[in-house]
């Protein structure tokens, strides 16, 4: 059962305009297929910046859905190859995918917004967290606004930061980066709620975690959510009562403890605005998919040095033991990161 890998690539500071989605034999650590994917790094007209590359997955009914900054490509699993893409003005900085028979569910980053799109492009329902008691003030979104064509020095709204979403029963989970550490939090609402097209429904978030750290990725698995955390290099459990059960922290012969991360961090920074090669200290911690015995998560490291490379981390489900490190080299393909993963049947 392979795994679907989506990557950005940077050469110091400088983007590579395209991702590659990388297909995986995880129990051989060969790379099986690439497929290379334009991307844009820059809005035309402005200074404003684009992040480049491939985002979230999500595979349905044989397709596999791929998130851009601003649309969703689809690809046919059997030949890797594109068959479509969806876009949208409201599609912008586009985090995860969740495809089922209810649509195209996607976190749009931008405008702080978790949207539900039918498989032609058009939407369905929306949350705008800004105009939810997620925020402690209301902040309209202008739906008018072509978010598409415009970069990440336009962002309004800083409280929260869509991450993730994931469809488990009657309710969407939504994981991001923000609340009371401005770290990590996971809200839920009301599946059904948000699934009508007719009459305003009301669909308010509710806060089913706050103080993760930089959550990112939020699965399911044995009755529990498990996320990403960028800021300190783990994986957690957290119970759907809202209690962090476990965490594993993931690192290989660094110094441990969350001080010494934002230390590390700010020495690889202050290298890299000298000219000199950062830390290759491995941080990011993007990407999460699990079986019934192994969580595959991806690991990059974000050192500017144009020397890098991401890996994947097989850990044991029961101890937090990484079994395996598989590295994801690839030729004239520097720095490159992950963002997510899944594994495909």
């Amino acid at each position: 059962m392979p795994l679907i890998i989506s990557t950005q690539s940077y050469r110091g500071d400088h983007a590579t305009e395209y991702g590659l989605l990388v297909e995986l034999d995880e129990s051989t650590g060969k790379i099986c297929r690439t497929l290379r994917i334009n991307t844009p790094v820059n809005v035309p007209n402005s200074v404003d910046r684009i992040k480049p590359g491939l985002r979230g997955i999500s595979c349905f009914e044989g397709n596999l859905y791929v998130a851009t900054w601003s649309s969703i490509v689809v690809i046919d699993l059997d030949t890797f190859e594109r068959v479509g893409e969806i876009s949208h003005h409201w599609m912008s900085d586009l985090h995860g995918l969740c495809v089922n028979e209810d649509g195209i569910w996607v976190t749009s980053t931008m405008p702080d917004a978790v949207i539900l799109y039918d498989f032609g492009g058009d939407p369905i329902r929306a949350v705008w967290f800004s105009e939810t008691a997620a925020y402690p003030e209301f902040k309209p979104v202008d739906k008018g606004l072509d978010w598409r064509l415009k970069g990440k020095g336009f962002r309004g709204f800083h409280l929260f930061h869509c991450n993730h979403v994931e469809v488990c029963g009657g309710h969407v989970y939504v994981t991001g980066r923000g609340g009371r550490t401005k770290n990590g939090r996971i809200y839920r609402f009301d599946r059904s709620k948000f699934r009508s097209k007719s009459g305003d429904i009301g669909c308010h978030p509710t806060l089913v975690v706050d103080g993760l750290f930089g959550a990112h990725d939020g699965i399911f698995h044995a009755g529990s959510i498990w996320v990403t955390e960028t800021s300190n290099s783990s994986i957690a459990e957290v119970g759907l009562n809202g209690t962090v059960e476990r965490r594993f922290r993931l690192k290989t012969g660094e110094r441990n403890g969350h001080f010494m991360d934002l230390f590390d961090n700010a020495i690889s920074k202050f290298k890299n605005l000298l000219g000199k090669p950062g830390s290759r200290l491995t941080r990011w911690t993007r990407g999460l998919a699990a079986t019934d015995g192994f969580f595959y998560v991806g690991q990059s490291t974000l050192a500017n040095s144009g020397e890098s490379t991401a890996r994947v981390l097989v850990v044991n489900i029961k101890t937090g033991a990484m079994e395996n490190i598989i590295p994801i080299n690839i030729d004239n393909y520097p720095e490159a990161r992950i963002f997510q993963l899944v594994q495909v049947q």
